[in-house]
């Protein structure tokens, strides 16, 4: 996640269009593989039993994915066209979705309902022994915040800006 907020700062800041996509490249590092941790951490911090052969699904997935936009100068699956400008009034630059970025934002949503899923699940098991509830509130909400952000981004509900860093940096907090 700390990849995520380091690399978007440098894109922001980067005085070209190359840096910027470069940075962007290592921003996707931590975005692909921080949803294959986060659902390897509640797992093991319930001491649920996932199976391995899923677990070895969501980072074949992350690791795919991660090369598909390291390489996406080559192809158009994941950024169909990117302009050579920043967007008025953003920090971003506009990028026409290929057909494999849906894929991801899907495949990111089902990681994030398999995360409350679990979480839900722990909620309810406990019975009347809640002690933990703030805890499992604030742990749910920090594994939702992020998604809050592609969910935006995804949708263009920001006119293209990509809050996703920030949320991370709040489901952090």
């Amino acid at each position: 996640a700390g990849l995520i907020q380091v690399s978007k700062i440098a894109g922001i800041t980067a005085p070209t269009y190359d840096g910027y996509f470069q940075a962007s490249k290592i921003e996707y590092l931590g975005k692909s593989f921080s949803c294959a941790f986060s659902i390897s951490f509640i797992t093991k911090f319930y001491k649920d039993k996932m199976p391995k052969w899923l677990l070895v699904i969501v980072y074949v997935v992350s690791v795919g994915f991660f090369f598909v936009i390291l390489f996406n100068d080559y192809h158009w699956l994941y950024y169909s066209s990117i302009s050579k400008e920043r967007m008025p009034g953003s920090v971003d630059y506009a990028v026409e979705h290929g057909p494999l970025y849906m894929v991801y934002m899907a495949i990111l949503f089902i990681i994030l309902a398999s995360f409350l899923v679990v979480c839900y699940y722990h909620y309810k098991s406990e019975g009347e022994n809640h002690q933990d509830v703030p805890f499992q509130i604030v742990l749910a909400l920090g594994g939702t915040l992020p998604f809050v952000g592609v969910a935006l981004c995804a949708t263009g509900a920001l006119n293209g800006t990509d809050f996703t860093p920030v949320f991370t940096g709040l489901s952090i907090l």
